[in-house]
């Protein structure tokens, strides 16, 4: 069976883009563990006198942090980074 026939039974049997629960939560604990391990540097960074997104995203930058996919940070990615941590109960000071 070539890989054309296999996607389209997979797709007929619904299974084109499907998760499943498992692999939610298991993205959203490497998610967790993420935003857990910068939040400290984060933390330095504001503490170092960082005070928007921007300039928060610049000095991750600057110090060679990369986002989980390995892209440079925005100062969207920092909210989501920032916002995670206070959902989990841990918000960035």
């Amino acid at each position: 069976m070539g890989h054309k026939a296999i996607a389209v039974a997979l797709n007929a049997r619904g299974a084109r883009g499907s998760i499943g629960a498992g692999g939610r939560a298991t993205m959203r604990d490497a998610a967790d563990r993420f935003a857990a391990n910068i939040r400290p540097v984060i933390n330095e960074i504001k503490a170092n006198g960082a005070v928007t997104l921007c300039a928060i995203a610049d000095e991750l930058n600057a110090r060679g942090r990369r986002t989980p996919r390995g892209c440079a940070w925005g100062p969207m990615s920092v909210y989501r980074v920032m916002r995670r941590c206070a959902a989990r109960g841990a918000p960035i000071r």
